[in-house]
C-alpha cells in the first residue's frame, strides 16, 4: 500500500458503491480492484430488480423497496463496526440519499459521483425533469409498461443508443459487456418525494465528485448540484482541460472562508467504465483515479 492509501485508509475503512439506472453491482469490478488494492474493504450492491436480482422492475413500487438492499446492508451492521462510506452514481444518488436519512448512524461520509441529488419534499424526477424527457427523446431510455398498466412502469436502456452516452470514454470489450448486464429501472424511483430531514441526512457530510464528460447528468447539472446542495466544507482541488477530458493536475487542498459548500474537482470518464487510454497511461490514469477517491475519503 503506498502512503496516500494508508493516510486514507485506517482500519480498513469500508466503503459501500452503489449503482446508477440499468446497472448493478458489476459496474464498480475496475474501482472495487483498485480500492481493495489500497487497503479498503468495499461492498457492491445490486439494488431491487439489478443485476443478481431478478425481481421485475415493474414490481417495484418505491423507493423503499428499490434501495432495501441497501438499507438492509446498513440496518445488519453492528454499531460497534466502524461507519461506512456510501459511493453513489447517476440514480445512485437517490438511493444513497434515502439510505443516509434511513440509518445516519451507520454513515460516515456519502461521495455523490455525478449522481442525483435530490433535495426533502422534491421527486427525483423533478431534479432532472427536462434532461430526463431529453434522454427520452434521443431514445437512451425507452419506457415499459406492466401488463394491464395503463401507464409506464419502468425504463429499458436502449442498446443502440447507450454507448454513446454510458460508455463514451470506454474501451470496446467493457463496452460489450455492460451491454450483456443491462436491466430494466423501476419509474417509481423517479417519481417519489423524498424525505430528507436536516437532522438524520443533513447531519452526514456530503461530497460531489464532477464528471466532465458525462453526458447522462450532464455537467451544468452536477454543478447545480454541488453549488446549491452541499454544506460541508469547501475544498477545491484543482483541475485543467487535457483533451477531450477533464484531468487533474493536482490535489491542493483549499479552504474557503464561508465553510458552507464544498467544490471537488472533475475526474475523467464516467464512473466505473474506465478510460480510452492503453499501456502505461491507462495504469496512470486508474493510479490517479484511485488516488483521487482515497482523497476524498479522506476528507473530514
Amino acid at each position: 500500500m503506498d502512503q496516500i492509501a494508508a493516510d486514507a485508509a485506517p482500519a480498513k475503512r469500508t466503503m459501500v458503491f452503489v449503482h446508477g439506472a440499468g446497472h448493478g453491482a458489476w459496474c464498480w469490478y475496475q474501482v472495487v480492484t483498485m480500492m481493495q488494492a489500497a487497503g479498503f474493504n468495499t461492498v457492491t450492491l445490486d439494488l431491487t430488480s439489478a443485476g443478481l436480482d431478478r425481481t421485475p422492475a415493474d414490481n417495484v413500487m418505491t423507493i423503499s423497496q428499490y434501495a432495501k438492499p441497501l438499507t438492509d446492508f446498513l440496518s445488519d451492521r453492528s454499531s460497534s463496526e466502524p461507519k461506512v462510506v456510501l459511493v453513489g452514481h447517476s440514480l445512485g444518488g437517490v438511493s444513497v440519499s434515502y439510505a443516509m436519512e434511513a440509518h445516519p448512524d451507520k454513515v460516515d461520509k456519502a461521495i455523490f459521483l455525478s449522481a442525483l441529488m435530490p433535495q426533502h419534499g422534491e421527486t427525483p424526477l423533478e431534479v432532472i425533469g427536462p434532461y430526463f424527457a431529453a434522454l427520452l427523446q434521443v431514445g437512451l431510455f425507452k419506457p415499459q409498461q406492466a401488463d394491464g398498466s395503463s401507464s409506464p412502469t419502468s425504463v429499458a436502456v436502449n442498446r443502440t443508443v447507450a454507448p454513446s452516452f454510458f460508455y463514451n470514454q470506454s474501451p470496446a470489450e467493457q463496452i460489450n459487456l455492460a451491454l450483456s448486464l443491462l436491466d430494466d429501472t423501476p419509474l417509481s424511483v423517479f417519481d417519489e418525494v423524498m424525505t430528507l430531514t436536516p437532522k438524520r441526512y443533513g447531519s452526514i457530510s456530503r461530497y460531489y465528485i464532477l464528471c466532465g464528460m458525462d453526458k447522462t447528468v450532464p455537467f451544468n447539472v452536477q454543478d447545480y448540484f454541488k453549488l446549491s446542495r452541499l454544506e460541508s466544507r469547501t475544498f477545491n482541488f484543482r483541475v485543467s482541460v487535457k483533451s477531450d477530458r477533464w484531468k487533474w493536475l493536482d490535489f491542493e487542498e483549499l479552504m474557503s472562508t464561508d465553510n458552507k459548500s464544498l467544490f471537488t474537482a472533475g475526474i475523467a470518464g464516467t464512473a466505473g467504465q474506465g478510460y480510452r487510454v492503453n499501456g502505461d497511461n491507462k495504469k496512470r490514469a486508474l493510479t490517479e483515479s484511485r488516488d483521487f477517491i482515497i482523497r476524498v475519503v479522506a476528507l473530514p
